[in-house]
């Protein structure tokens, strides 16, 4: 299991827009191995034989669900970014709503950063080395949080007028 872990990429693909800008293609497929293995690992650790073992496998399912969970919070921040990132690259937008848009710029520069980072990692293994990157996903759908909160009170605020 661990070894066709150095050979899973990641599917990164050039965002349509903006040829700068990277995205995931898509996730299915790891996700369904990442699931596969931890049922493995979970089918190991009922064996009689696995008391050698127990060290490994107790970090092996650590990293196994650390990149399942790496893997769910690009996909919500992927999601996120596409959606938010036309928004924001309105210059009117950025004029009206600045603090989303200062908040919008941190994510937009992680996003990139990430993607620049993980096309030349491409391995899921070698991208969730980094133990901080979960906490900085997750903080980062958080504020994806906020802005969409904002954006949904200034278009309430423009019905109304």
């Amino acid at each position: 299991m661990m070894q066709e872990w150095e050979k899973t990429e990641l599917e990164i693909v050039p965002y349509s827009r903006n040829s700068e800008n990277f995205i995931l293609k898509s996730t299915e497929k790891i996700l369904e191995v990442l699931e596969d293995h931890q049922a493995k690992v979970q089918a190991m650790k009922g064996s009689v034989f696995v008391r050698p073992f127990e060290g490994r496998l107790k970090t092996w399912e650590e990293k196994l669900i650390y990149m399942r969970s790496v893997t769910l919070e690009l996909v919500d921040l992927q999601a996120s970014w596409i959606y938010l990132e036309p928004i924001f690259s309105s210059e009117d937008i950025i004029k009206q709503m600045p603090a989303e848009a200062r908040r919008f710029g941190s994510i937009d520069s992680l996003w990139n950063n990430l993607m620049r980072e993980s096309q030349a990692k491409r391995s899921l293994k070698n991208i969730s080395a980094n133990r901080f990157l979960l906490e900085k996903l997750e903080e980062s759908n958080k504020l994806v949080e906020t802005i969409l909160k904002g954006l949904t009170q200034y278009l309430d605020a423009k019905r109304y007028l």
